[in-house]
């Protein structure tokens, strides 16, 4: 297993267009792309883009926002948020044990709510 990661300082417009080329490849199974909270718009003809060039190359793209921006380019959306939190460690808990998540789908196939535990 390897890992690609591309480091753009903070440059959205340089990460889009990385994550453009990078879909095309194939050989990726994932391509990640984190715009953080701040994240610049994407025209609809550029998210069509991105989704034909993933579907040509077997390749899976996800955005990491804080709100949508893909539109109906999207074949899925899902919204995640922090349900609890547990810790661990004595004599003070300074570790993440586990953290539920409610994840909710707001475009997809089968529309549903869930929650679920992961452990760190």
């Amino acid at each position: 297993r390897r890992l690609l990661w591309v480091r753009t300082d903070g440059r959205r417009d340089t990460a889009l267009r990385a994550a453009d080329l990078l879909v095309r490849c194939r050989g990726l199974a994932l391509v990640a792309l984190d715009l953080g909270e701040s994240p610049p718009r994407l025209s609809l003809a550029a998210a069509f883009r991105l989704r034909m060039a993933t579907q040509r190359a077997g390749t899976t793209l996800v955005i990491l926002t804080t709100r949508r921006i893909a539109g109906a380019g999207a074949t899925c959306a899902v919204r995640t948020a922090r349900h609890a939190l547990e810790w661990s460690g004595a004599p003070r808990p300074t570790r993440l044990a586990r953290m539920a998540t409610r994840v909710e789908a707001l475009r997809g196939r089968a529309p549903a709510v869930g929650e679920h535990w992961w452990c760190a």
